[in-house]
């Protein structure tokens, strides 16, 4: 499938009766990790075997993205939403769209953690939600959702503080 389209607003096309009347912006950032345009399957599997002994963060894909890659787009999105949360008309709250290694190392670079907590993190399941959530009275996110790794249910005090600056930052991520 063409990686074009499934950055653009295909995979919204679902969503737009949940959230009639909100602004839908496909972003190239979430878009999932790209495994390299033509993928022999008879190297699959010892591209796997390579990706386990190396590790998810730094394998790079023949023709394609390493962990570490997607975790630049990552970091560029949490820039750009960080300069969104400074906006009075910011929205309350944001939905994000994409796949399970982007996920884990949006919460990755969010939280801080170390790549070692990334690589025992498991991608969560299809159709699955994760929520960062703020209270009203507090500055910092809280992960509400439980998270499983190698070891079972990942439970790391997870939360991480917004700048002063920032104080009008949503209640949800």
């Amino acid at each position: 499938e063409d990686p074009r389209l499934r950055v653009s607003h295909l995979p919204f096309i679902p969503l737009l009766h949940i959230f009639k009347g909100s602004l839908l912006t496909p972003n190239f950032y979430l878009q999932e990790q790209e495994w390299g345009n033509y993928q022999n399957p008879e190297l699959l599997p010892q591209m796997m075997q390579e990706r386990r002994h190396v590790g998810a963060f730094f394998y790079r894909f023949m023709g394609g993205e390493s962990g570490a890659d997607v975790y630049d787009r990552v970091s560029s999105l949490q820039d750009t939403l960080f300069r969104e949360f400074k906006k009075r008309d910011c929205p309350k709250n944001l939905v994000m769209i994409t796949h399970g290694i982007t996920m884990r190392l949006f919460i990755m670079k969010y939280f801080r953690w170390p790549i070692e907590v990334f690589e025992d993190l498991w991608n969560p399941d299809n159709c699955s939600m994760i929520v960062l959530e703020r209270e009203e009275d507090s500055k910092t996110f809280e992960l509400k959702t439980e998270l499983w790794s190698n070891g079972g249910l990942y439970k790391q005090q997870v939360h991480h503080v917004i700048p002063k600056k920032l104080v009008r930052a949503p209640t949800s991520l």
